[in-house]
C-alpha cells in the first residue's frame, strides 16, 4: 500500500508517517523512492493511535511497541514491568482527571485486559516438551544414513525424555530432557537476561530490526505450509521469530529446532514450553552440518541465522550440505549477516573467514546449491549494538540482512 493511501485509510498526515518511520514505530518496505507498508504496518498503525489516544508520548510508545515486538507477556517479570508502565501513566492521567477522564476509562480496559491475560497465564500448566516418540523413525546416523537403535527411558504419554541412540558403526546420540545431543562440548554458553536489562542495553532500534527481518521467513513460507508440514530451522533464532511461527503450527506439523548450543537449546526449549504449543517438536544440539535426521524428510528449511552464527568461527557455507534433508520440491528460507568489504567487522575477523559475510558472495554461496532462487531481498541494517550480541558486531559499524527464498530441485 503506497503512502498516499494508508494515509487516507488511517486518518493521518503524511509528515506524522514519515517521522513514525523516522522513529521506527512503523516499519514499511522500501521500493526504490517508494514506500510500500504491508500488514503488519497498518497493525502498528492501530496500535500507536491507540496508545496516542491514551496520552502516551512518542518515546513511551517506542518502548511499549518494543515490549510488544519482543513478545513478551509471557511470565511474572514482564507482567510486572509492563504493568509498572500503564499504572505510571495512569497516575500521571488523574492529576489532571477531569480534563482525560476518557482516557484513564481507555487506560482502565487496557489495564483490564492485562490482568485477564497474566491470571489466564498463571492459571496454567507449563508443559514440558519430550522427543515425540511417533517420530523416531526420522533418527538417522549422519555417516552412514541408516536409522538408529533407540533405547528410551522416562516415556510420558507418547514423550520420550531420556534414552540413547546408537548406530551399528558407533555413532552414538544422548537424548537429555527431551534434548537430543551428541555431548559435545557447548559451543557457545548461553544465559538468560532480565527483560528490562535486555532493552536499556540493546534499545528500541535493534528490537526493530530484528522484528522486522524476523516478518522475512514467517511471510515467506506461511502459504506453503499445510497441516502435515515437517520444519527445520537452523541456529540462531530469536524469540520474536519462534513465538509467531509456532502461533501459526498445527497439531500434526512437526517442528525441529537444531543448534550447535546446548545451553541455547534448552533456552529456547523453555521458552517455546512457556507457549503450551499444539505441536510436535524435535530439539537438537549437535554439530553442524551433519545432522542425525533422514535424509528428504523436510518439508521447509529456515536458516535463521544459523549459517552466519556458525560463520563467524568456520569456513564452510554448509547450506550446500544441508539440502540433503530436504524433499524435492520442498521450500527453504533463510537469513543472512553481511557488511561492506571495509567494514571493521569484516577486517576483525580471520581472513578466511572474510568472504562468508560480502553480500556477492553469499548470493554465490547460494545460487551452486541445489536451492532454485524465488526471491531475494534486502532487508535492512542495524548499527547499535549492545554487549549481549557478543564481540561479532562493533556499534557504529552497519550489518545488513540479506533474505532468501528457493525451493530445492535436482541438480
Amino acid at each position: 500500500m503506497k503512502i498516499g493511501k494508508f494515509c487516507e485509510k488511517y486518518d493521518v498526515t503524511q509528515d506524522a508517517v514519515r517521522y513514525y518511520i523516522e522513529l521506527g514505530l512503523l516499519l514499511p518496505d522500501k521500493k526504490g523512492t517508494f514506500y510500500d507498508f504491508n500488514k503488519t504496518c497498518e497493525t502498528d498503525i492501530l496500535e500507536i493511535k491507540r496508545l496516542k489516544n491514551m496520552k502516551f508520548k512518542l518515546n513511551e510508545i517506542q518502548r511499549l511497541l518494543s515490549l510488544s515486538r519482543l513478545g513478551v507477556l509471557e511470565n511474572q517479570e514482564e507482567f510486572d514491568y509492563y504493568m509498572t508502565l500503564l499504572k505510571s501513566k495512569k497516575n500521571e492521567l488523574l492529576e489532571d482527571r477531569l480534563k482525560i477522564e476518557e482516557s484513564i476509562n481507555m487506560l482502565d480496559k487496557k489495564i483490564e485486559n492485562i490482568i485477564k491475560l497474566e491470571k489466564e497465564l498463571s492459571s496454567r500448566c507449563k508443559r514440558s516438551i519430550g522427543f515425540p516418540i511417533n517420530y523416531v523413525n526420522l533418527i538417522h546416523c549422519p555417516s552412514c544414513n541408516e536409522m538408529m537403535d533407540f533405547s528410551a527411558q522416562n516415556i510420558e504419554k507418547n514423550m520420550v525424555y531420556n534414552g540413547e541412540f546408537n548406530c551399528d558403526c558407533g555413532y552414538k546420540l544422548s537424548l537429555k530432557d527431551g534434548i537430543v545431543t551428541d555431548d559435545q562440548k557447548d559451543f557457545e554458553k548461553v544465559k538468560c537476561i532480565e527483560l528490562e536489562e535486555y532493552l536499556k542495553e540493546m534499545g528500541d532500534h535493534y528490537v526493530n530490526y530484528i522484528y522486522k527481518v524476523s516478518n522475512y521467513p514467517l511471510e515467506k513460507i506461511n502459504k506453503y505450509m499445510d497441516k502435515k508440514s515437517i520444519i527445520l530451522d537452523l541456529g540462531k533464532s530469536k524469540n520474536i521469530f519462534l513465538k509467531t511461527m509456532i502461533n501459526n503450527l498445527g497439531k500434526n506439523n512437526l517442528y525441529i529446532l537444531v543448534c550447535e548450543s546446548y545451553s541455547r537449546v534448552r533456552i529456547l526449549k523453555e521458552a517455546i514450553e512457556s507457549n503450551r504449543p499444539n505441536s510436535n517438536f524435535i530439539f537438537m544440539a549437535v554439530k553442524y552440518p551433519d545432522i542425525p535426521l533422514k535424509e528428504e524428510c523436510v518439508d521447509i528449511f529456515i536458516d535463521s541465522f544459523g549459517t552466519s552464527h556458525y560463520n563467524r568461527y568456520k569456513k564452510d557455507f554448509i547450506v550446500s550440505d544441508m539440502t540433503r534433508y530436504m524433499k524435492l520440491e520442498s521450500y527453504f528460507v533463510g537469513l543472512y549477516l553481511y557488511a561492506n568489504k571495509s567494514s571493521k567487522i569484516v577486517k576483525n575477523l580471520d581472513i578466511k573467514l572474510r568472504d562468508n559475510f560480502i553480500k556477492d558472495n553469499i548470493k554465490d554461496y547460494l545460487i551452486k546449491t541445489n536451492l532454485e532462487s524465488i526471491d531475494i531481498s534486502e532487508l535492512g541494517y542495524n548499527d547499535k549494538w549492545g554487549k549481549y550480541e557478543g564481540d561479532f558486531f562493533i556499534s557504529g559499524e552497519k550489518i545488513y540482512t540479506l533474505g532468501y527464498l528457493g525451493q530445492r530441485k535436482e541438480r
